[in-house]
């Protein structure tokens, strides 16, 4: 059998009410395709949704093998996963976070580093990308000057690197 490949859709805030539900901060917009998904994987583990509901931008679950406040609380801050498949249809310059994981970076022919992780703190995407050193920057449309997911590369901006980067010690 195949394997699923899957994607991240967001991460448990924490529990809510002592029955296991829990609270899930969403990573798309289109939470209502996200109220459809039938089973979703947090550490490699299927849980079959129960019930979903949206509520002020966040997503409210009930999960098979779920059943009290603790249950819940042990899958605070922990990613949540479904598979592909399910994931909603892409517009125009959107891509999975799967897909931009391990892309190799260049700042207009150098290269930075690959992608190595990717933080939503509400405003912008956060890519940390991982090279000689670990640099931060949000994903702004006048930074990125080309994604090319089928080559795993991603061409960035030189003056607005400049002005948005940051990197680590």
């Amino acid at each position: 059998m195949k394997k699923m490949e899957k994607i991240l859709i967001g991460v448990v805030v924490k529990p809510r009410g002592i029955k296991g539900e829990i609270k899930v901060k969403p990573y798309t917009q289109n939470i209502d395709n996200l109220l459809k998904v039938k089973s979703i994987y947090i550490d490699d583990i299927e849980y079959k949704v129960m019930s979903a509901k949206e509520q002020g931008g966040m997503l409210y679950l009930y999960l098979s093998r779920i059943y009290t406040m603790d249950d819940a609380q042990a899958l605070s801050d922990k990613d949540i996963y479904i598979d592909k498949e399910y994931a909603a249809p892409l517009g125009d310059d959107e891509y999975y976070i799967i897909d931009v994981l391990g892309c190799d970076v260049f700042v207009e022919g150098v290269f930075v580093g690959k992608v190595v992780k990717i933080d939503n703190f509400g405003a912008a995407d956060v890519y940390t990308v991982k090279g000689d050193k670990t640099v931060r920057f949000p994903f702004l449309k006048k930074l990125v000057k080309k994604i090319d997911i089928k080559n795993k590369k991603i061409i960035l901006n030189k003056d607005v690197f400049g002005e948005v980067s940051v990197y680590e010690d």
